[in-house]
């Protein structure tokens, strides 16, 4: 994830939870876990973008 500068905000993360699963989030202030969270459920905060990769939700992109 970048922000409009092009200064990498986030990398490198891989996420699998199965139904039933619960997923807990942590790290130091300012780390990124609100944006990745965001970029979870598909919004991203005003001047950022998802770069690379891809979100998959049950098979879904």
């Amino acid at each position: 994830m970048h922000d409009l500068s092009g200064r990498e905000i986030v990398s490198d993360v891989s996420i699998a939870v199965k139904r039933g699963e619960v997923l807990a989030i942590i790290g130091e202030s300012g780390s990124g876990k609100t944006s990745v969270a965001l970029s979870l459920l598909g919004f991203a905060r005003p001047g950022m973008r998802i770069s690379s990769g891809k979100i998959t939700i049950g098979g879904t992109d």
